[in-house]
């Protein structure tokens, strides 16, 4: 995971359209949260679509890992 991190670090930083930045974001997410790294976590969530269930379940780990145990359980239902 840590090689796949640097690349869609490096890659992320090249990338102006917010089309490419959904397309890349699950893949991002998915390495941030392997390697504990909510900062970047947070980041990649917020390019992910809207009202999809991909990001209800990062931003629903992002709640419980902020101990925001209401905001999770709203992002649940």
């Amino acid at each position: 995971y840590h090689e796949v991190d640097t690349v869609v670090r490096r890659a992320w930083h090249g990338v102006e359209t917010e089309d490419v930045r959904q397309q890349m974001a699950p893949i991002a997410c998915n390495t941030a949260l392997v390697l504990g790294a909510w900062d970047r976590l947070q980041q990649y969530a917020a390019h992910l679509p809207e009202h999809t269930t991909t990001r209800a379940v990062f931003e629903t780990v992002l709640a419980v890992h902020r101990s925001d145990y209401a905001a999770a359980q709203a992002l649940v239902r």
